[in-house]
């Protein structure tokens, strides 16, 4: 995957940078609220924005765009209990795929 960053030559040593903080950040902190499969997910969505020219802050705007269809998605189907934590476990994965989808349409259609 990043050889396939370095060939299509929208990456810069900023790019690859701001890649590995977020990679950092994903395996450091996030793998232990969603697990090691979405972490995965993340950092595969981030080479994908990397590969784009985009930076540290589209794949933090995804994972907040991602985190929000989560929320209100379990919130609608009342999966949320009173101390904010899911009753039942889902998967996350397909909000992510989700996230970049709708992320990578809307910018389709605007830019």
């Amino acid at each position: 995957m990043l050889a396939c960053i370095f060939l299509d030559g929208n990456c810069t040593k900023t790019l690859l940078a701001e890649l590995s903080l977020f990679a950092v950040v994903q395996w450091g902190l996030f793998r232990r609220f969603y697990g090691k499969a979405d972490v995965q997910a993340f950092l595969c969505s981030a080479y994908y924005w990397t590969s784009l020219g985009y930076g540290f802050e589209m794949d933090i705007f995804h994972m907040s765009l991602t985190f929000t269809f989560l929320a209100l998605t379990q919130l609608l189907r009342g999966n949320v209990n009173s101390g904010g934590n899911l009753k039942k476990p889902v998967a996350f994965v397909p909000f992510i795929l989700i996230g970049q989808l709708v992320l990578r349409f809307s910018l389709c259609l605007f830019y």
